[in-house]
């Protein structure tokens, strides 16, 4: 039996995983973060101490224009246990734009497409996303489907250096 269709969406949805083939952005960045494992693939990060080559998970005293991105998987892999802990200085790809399987905040029930995005910058959920701006930055990007097992959605980032107010101008005009 032949194929007779190709699909774009990846087969399995995993933390920091692509959504699909769609075209995307994934620079490399140093991790900042001392304490092993506290970056995660799927989270989002901001602007290290050096702006352009490392990363941190955010605070509250981020800002929106400080976001970078979602660790994705793909540049650090899996030591043999299959354990894959992102230590200081690891080189991750971030995706600055594009289509990825984010972490959610803990007590989101639900996600819908279309909700805003917002980057969590306090508590133990520091770096997963929400549709609340409760303790949350705003991102630019949109949820594009529900919750899946393992707490995690998928999100399209748009390019961050357009403004959430163009964003939502240029919506508004093809809606």
């Amino acid at each position: 039996m032949s194929q007779r269709s190709y699909g774009y969406r990846q087969q399995a949805a995993v933390p920091g995983g692509l959504f699909d083939t769609s075209p995307h952005s994934i620079v490399a960045r140093s991790n900042e973060e001392p304490t092993l494992g506290a970056v995660k693939f799927g989270m989002g990060v901001v602007q290290g101490t050096a702006p352009g080559a490392n990363i941190k998970l955010p605070t509250e005293a981020s800002a929106s224009a400080l976001f970078e991105g979602v660790v994705t998987t793909g540049i650090k892999s899996m030591d043999l246990q299959g354990v894959s802990a992102i230590g200081e200085t690891d080189t991750l790809g971030i995706l600055e734009w594009g289509k990825v399987w984010v972490r959610l905040a803990s007590g989101i029930a639900s996600v819908a497409y279309g909700d805003r995005l917002y980057l969590v910058v306090s508590g133990d959920d520091a770096g997963k996303f929400s549709n609340s701006a409760i303790d949350a930055i705003a991102v630019n990007g949109k949820f594009i489907g529900g919750i899946e097992s393992g707490d995690i959605a998928p999100v399209r980032l748009f390019n961050q250096d357009a403004t959430l107010a163009d964003h939502e101008t240029r919506i508004t005009a093809l809606g």
